[in-house]
């Protein structure tokens, strides 16, 4: 079975063409999305695990872990740049 998840309407090959939640439409029996950091199922489409780990995670696990990981990663690369900005003036 086919539904959306926003208002439960159960969509068919017809109705989904003019269905206006088509990014809430999921197959029930779809593979099971495990977090590749907390290893719990989500649902949804999921964000970029990386610098972390390789593959997916849940919203949770980007916003505490992967987030700050990316922007520890900028603030370093940053100062590396300047160290070598400076080496030149």
């Amino acid at each position: 079975m086919i539904k959306c998840e926003k208002c439960g309407v159960k969509i068919t090959k017809k109705n989904f063409v003019n269905h206006k939640h088509k990014e809430y439409v999921f197959v029930d029996n779809e593979k099971k999305k495990v977090c590749s950091i907390c290893e719990k199922e989500y649902t949804g489409y999921g964000n970029n695990a990386n610098p972390m780990t390789k593959g997916r995670c849940c919203d949770s696990c980007n916003e505490f872990f992967v987030i700050p990981a990316r922007q520890t990663e900028i603030l370093r690369r940053i100062k590396q740049n300047e160290k070598k900005i400076r080496k030149f003036n």
